[in-house]
């Protein structure tokens, strides 16, 4: 039986395999069962009585990985059964937890401690966090599923550290943001690594030196608009964006879409105009992305540049099945993978259903994607009712 269990999956067969192997050791069963913390934890109940549960935990715990060794043996005279012989799992005596629990709790002995202890037990939504335990054996991912998802020999560019983190640890790139609000200081992901534990990280931050790069003060000027067009480095979620990109080219799993109905007489031009103005003012609209020297960066082309803004791109499906032909078209062009290294990740499309009747689209990729999306959209609507008095503009149904 396979199970999930602090990020790692544990086959349940191997544990109790390698602890049958242990001499004096005649059955055995292993369960999950929950702490009164809550935690999951691995027990392995076991016959003879007489069995020591130290010289198990030592035997098992030399061959298999940490992960898969039971934090409790439970020595047994005999197993519990049912009336066909077979071993009763839900008869098996409750473990006592004792110090298995107990003694792996450590309180914060300052604030930074108790700052970064609160951090933790938010974040992994834990009452009780000891500063001496690991924090990927409370909650974070699993280390080898981080190496199994990015092989980096396959990616096309050096992408920061961090978006790999954010990838398969969202937990990390979220603790690291708390950390960052509650001390003053950046830490770099790559330290949660190195220092797993409360204390380990506490007393990293405290002799860290003012300037070192991993605990540095968070900058907080602004680029300039000269080295904005010039190209500046992307943000974590953008390298992060990048990166599935590259594993994937041709998905369309990370492209946001919207689609109205415009019902009325419609002025093209009036149309361009409200688009370009939306770019003008909206800087990320008209950001691409590139790369130098092996780094990946974000440039922000002028408002003047042709290259800011993809043309409007218009079809027309007037005796071509009208509306059925629209909604195809429209799905197809939602779909339609961008080439993120060489256009502004943004699409718009216009199809006429009739000399009244249109479909406008919008596409853009999510590494363009802002927290405003929605009220942009909802900004654009509105500058096309206004510009152009539509009979009617509404949103159009797409297809999932």
């Amino acid at each position: 039986m396979q199970v999930k269990l602090r990020g790692f999956r544990v086959e349940l067969g191997e544990i109790e395999h390698a602890l049958a192997d242990v001499p004096g050791v005649e059955l055995v069963v292993v369960l999950v069962l929950k702490d009164p913390a809550g935690t999951q934890r691995l027990v392995a109940y076991v016959t003879p009585a007489a069995v020591d549960p130290a010289a198990v935990l030592a035997a098992v715990g030399a061959r298999l990985p940490a992960h898969m060794v039971p934090s409790v043996v439970v020595p047994l005279d005999a197993m519990p059964r049912l009336p066909n012989g077979k071993i009763s799992r839900s008869a098996l005596p409750q473990p006592e937890w004792g110090a298995a629990v107990a003694e792996e709790y450590v309180a914060p002995v300052n604030e930074l401690e108790a700052k970064l202890q609160a951090v933790w037990q938010r974040v992994l939504g834990r009452e009780r966090i000891s500063t001496q335990a690991d924090f990927f054996a409370v909650g974070g991912n699993s280390l080898q599923a981080r190496l199994r998802l990015l092989p980096q020999n396959k990616l096309s560019v050096s992408y920061p550290s961090m978006c790999f983190d954010r990838l398969v640890f969202p937990q990390v790139g979220i603790i690291m943001a708390r950390v960052r609000q509650a001390t003053g200081s950046d830490v770099a992901s790559a330290q949660l690594f190195r220092t797993p534990t409360i204390a380990g990280l506490a007393a990293f931050l405290s002799s860290a030196a003012p300037g070192d790069d991993a605990a540095a003060a968070i900058p907080v000027a602004p680029y300039s608009l000269e080295q904005r067009q010039a190209g500046v480095p992307c943000s974590a979620n953008q390298a992060q964006m990048v990166a599935l990109h590259d594993m994937d080219p041709d998905s369309s799993a990370y492209h946001m879409s919207e689609a109205l109905r415009l019902r009325g007489a419609l002025d093209v031009g009036a149309l361009e105009a409200a688009l370009r103005a939306l770019a003008t003012r909206h800087e990320i609209l008209r950001t691409r992305l590139l790369q130098r020297d092996g780094r990946l960066l974000q440039s922000v082309l002028p408002a003047e540049d042709p290259r800011a803004l993809p043309a409007l791109q218009r079809h027309s499906v007037r005796g071509q099945g009208g509306e059925r032909a629209a909604h195809e078209l429209i799905d197809r062009e939602a779909t339609r993978p961008f080439r993120l290294m060489e256009e502004v990740p943004l699409r718009a499309v216009l199809v006429e259903m009739a000399p009244d009747d249109h479909a406008l689209l919008f596409a853009m990729h999510h590494v363009i994607r802002c927290a405003a999306w929605h009220a942009f959209f909802a900004a654009c609507m509105r500058c096309l009712v206004d510009v152009r008095r539509l009979a009617s503009c509404c949103w159009l149904t797409m297809a999932p």
